[in-house]
């Protein structure tokens, strides 16, 4: 899939609703999620989806999880299993093992 169509499903509706159980743990903070192609999401005070403007993955646990081309911001204290961040800009994420 190509960056311009990646970007451009989180401003369709349909997709976006589809998601919605992710976007509310999002929202809710410390998030569990599993088995999920959330390329192109962002989070923090860019994000096109209103609710995870002031949402971060702070202390989230994400496996298997797909956020190419996405742009996080702080992803600290998150557990990470298998998450594809190809093209992704994380800010304010340290990573420690």
């Amino acid at each position: 899939m190509k960056k311009k169509t990646i970007l451009e499903r989180w401003h369709c509706e349909e997709f976006v609703e589809s998601v919605r159980p992710f976007i509310e743990a999002i929202s809710a903070g410390h998030a569990v999620i599993r088995d999920a192609d959330f390329a192109g999401l962002e989070v923090g005070p860019f994000a096109v989806i209103k609710e995870l403007e002031r949402s971060s993955l702070y202390g989230s646990h994400l496996e298997n999880v797909n956020l190419s081309y996405a742009n996080i911001h702080n992803l600290s204290n998150s557990i990470l299993s298998r998450v594809n961040f190809s093209k992704a800009t994380l800010e304010r994420c340290s990573m420690f093992s």
